[in-house]
């Protein structure tokens, strides 16, 4: 067995790592906007049609699905994201060991790998199971089986229902490589495997089309997943490339903050840099000098197209699905290119894991502390625990539970002109019902005069009593101002009750 081979304490202790911690802190907005949009579906809603999503449907009803067995439970929605991430390392194991000969170097790959997944567990999102196809696609690929490509072309399908997006740059990289493995002829695969790859892909590509447009959800997916990210994501939602240097003199961050910000800022160029370093190295060696050549310009343009995630969203979340390629491709290089890898394997734990096992350390003391923590006041956030400085917002999902009577709120912002996330979780938390299709208020869209006026008039529709605004101070550089046709409706229909913290409560007006 795999683990035995590595060594069972190790793969413990990976697991161990990502399961630290798994109570701890909120995501008002990713982790929202999936059990939301999954609690949705529970409610026989459709994506698109009864809610605005930018996502490929399929993880909201899988979501759903766990939700309708082991019930509405923040903790256990994200034990099936630690489950698969479980297997993501496991996966992650099997192909190391496929292509290096190097115990050690496997081990601590994992190891960095852990690491820095910890970092960014993504809790109930899309992304572990998208790389968890992509892992399981690479395998085939490096395995003996008879017509893989075939299976390889239905998982890229299948990733497609998941995240449209990965699937794009896998078929782009995989296409690729095997008109590459033709060019230096150096595997078994041929225009025959190309064609196999392509029409897999493509049939599940026309089922899964047939399946939206029978449901009535074909047109929505097409304009909200495809249309809108190309006209709008440069606009509403990019961010510059992080400067290491910004954050290393930045006065108005602790020293910590510096170094932390720093390190990121860094390794977000870590996966193009192996890419350079790849093309640099294949280039002086004969066609006949490597092995491995196949397996390295595999990984290579995973690592590249991958790294495409992140040229809008430049920051640490988005590159890691191409860092998690960049550490395999480093080992294929660094075991190649080096007689002894104990300076690189060294530098590796230097480099990629002291910041996290830092964190991680934090996390423990904190659990360790019960005064440094509070557990929500939430049926359906039973075990996760927040800072306790934020007993406001416990303070604030107390009085909901109290005095709303209503089934459905809305959680909405101070200013609806400048739109960076709203608390999409709170639906959940409080298990209200979103009155509009817009329960997460994307930039580009929810800022629009068009959308605001349906939000307006869906919330009278409705006759929402209470609306909860949520005064974000983060705002990211954007291009525009939006309408303020939202926030002098409220103004005008509602005025505020009570404050917590960062939250006001309106109430509507008695007069109207």
């Amino acid at each position: 067995m795999v683990i035995k081979n590595i060594g069972l304490h190790i793969f413990v202790a990976t697991l161990f790592f990502l399961f630290v911690g798994i109570n701890l802190n909120i995501n008002i907005y990713d982790e929202g906007v999936a059990v939301v949009g999954a609690e949705n579906i529970l409610n026989g809603k459709l994506p698109y049609v009864d809610f605005w999503t930018i996502y490929s449907p399929t993880w909201f009803y899988i979501l759903a699905f766990w939700m309708s067995i082991l019930g509405k439970q923040l903790i256990l929605i994200r034990l099936l994201t630690f489950l698969i991430n479980g297997l993501i390392v496991v996966l992650f194991v099997k192909i190391s060991k496929k292509i290096l000969n190097n115990t050690q170097f496997v081990s601590v790959s994992t190891l960095v790998l852990v690491s820095l997944y910890s970092l960014t567990p993504f809790h109930a999102r899309n992304v572990p199971l998208a790389l968890l196809v992509i892992l399981l696609s690479i395998l085939i690929i490096l395995s003996e089986i008879k017509r893989n490509e075939i299976l390889v072309g239905l998982l890229t399908g299948f990733l497609f229902t998941i995240r449209h997006d990965f699937a794009l740059y896998f078929f782009i990289s995989i296409f690729l490589f095997f008109l590459l493995n033709r060019f230096f002829d150096k595997t078994n695969f041929d225009y025959k495997s190309l064609v196999c790859f392509i029409s897999s892909f493509t049939l599940i590509l026309i089922i899964y089309g047939v399946v939206l447009w029978f449901v009535g959800i074909l047109n929505g997916f097409l304009q909200n997943a495809f249309a809108f990210p190309l006209k709008e994501f440069s606009k509403t939602r990019s961010l510059p490339f992080p400067n290491p240097f910004e954050y290393l003199f930045d006065g108005n961050l602790t020293l910590q903050s510096r170094f932390y910000k720093s390190w990121e800022s860094v390794v977000f160029y870590f996966p193009w840099l192996m890419v350079a370093i790849t093309i640099f190295w294949l280039k002086r060696i004969p066609k006949q000098g490597i092995k491995q050549r196949g397996e390295i310009i595999l990984l290579a343009l995973v690592t590249f197209f991958l790294s495409f995630q992140a040229l809008v969203r430049s920051d640490y979340e988005h590159i890691f699905p191409s860092l998690m390629m960049a550490l395999l491709l480093l080992g294929l290089v660094v075991s190649n290119i080096y007689k002894t890898k104990k300076f690189i394997l060294i530098l590796m734990v230097t480099i990629f894991v002291l910041p996290p096992t830092v964190k991680k350390i934090a996390q423990i003391a904190i659990l360790f502390s019960p005064s440094k923590t509070i557990e929500l006041a939430s049926p359906t956030g039973k075990f996760i625990k927040i800072p306790s400085q934020e007993y406001y917002y416990n303070d604030l999902l107390s009085y909901i539970n109290r005095n709303f009577k209503n089934k459905s709120i809305f959680s909405g912002l101070t200013r609806h002109d400048y739109i960076y996330i709203n608390d999409v979780l709170l639906y959940f938390l409080t298990e209200k019902q979103p009155p509009t299709k817009y329960y997460e208020l994307h930039p580009g869209v929810a800022t629009t005069l068009e959308v605001q006026k349906e939000i307006a008039s869906e919330l009278g529709e409705a006759k929402v009593e209470y609306i909860l605004l949520f005064a974000n101070e983060i705002f990211e550089p954007q291009k525009y101002e939006g309408s303020k046709f939202l926030d002098e409706y409220i103004q005008n229909n509602y005025q505020m009750i009570k404050t917590f913290g960062k939250y006001s409560v309106f109430q509507r007006k008695t007069n109207l």
